[in-house]
């Protein structure tokens, strides 16, 4: 068995780049339901938002020149993309399009995949799935993907 060790290293926080922080943060937390950067740059060169438990912070910087990825593949195909957990899909369907994300591709029953204002993709993804679907939509074998995962602090 091998020992687990305390982390030396822990995320402190995702950052998109962007070319308007106070705008793309300004969607996700209407997106999330989270409080708004309390103290937003007077330049608009980072905001940050943080869950209201403070276990999740994502942050924004402005980035002159951004130009979005392109999804899935492309000329500037995604590096990452942002996975949120929900209970009612159809739900979050209407409410992410009502506070400015546009629809990507909803083949799956188990999630959707949107682009926020900059173009990032996001993922609500109904509570429960076990297993990541690749981008063509079949089933990744093997690999068991935990609903909910404790988080140290």
């Amino acid at each position: 068995m091998i020992p687990v060790m305390v982390p030396v290293i822990r995320v402190r926080a995702i950052v998109l780049d962007c070319p308007d922080p106070l705008a793309l943060s300004g969607f996700y937390a209407e997106l999330l339901g989270w409080p708004p950067d309390p103290e937003p740059d007077p330049d608009n060169f980072w905001a940050e938002l943080a869950s209201p438990d403070c276990s999740v912070k994502i942050e924004f910087q402005r980035v002159s020149g951004y130009r979005p990825p392109t999804w899935p593949e492309g000329e500037r195909a995604q590096m990452l993309h942002l996975d949120f957990r929900v209970a009612d899909l159809s739900a979050e369907h209407d409410r992410a399009l009502q506070v400015g994300a546009r629809l990507l591709a909803d083949k799956s029953p188990e999630f959707r995949v949107y682009a926020d204002p900059a173009g990032h993709p996001f993922l609500p993804v109904r509570s429960g799935l076990t297993k990541p679907e690749r981008n063509d939509g079949a089933h990744t074998e093997g690999l068991a993907v935990p609903d909910a995962c404790p988080i140290e602090r």
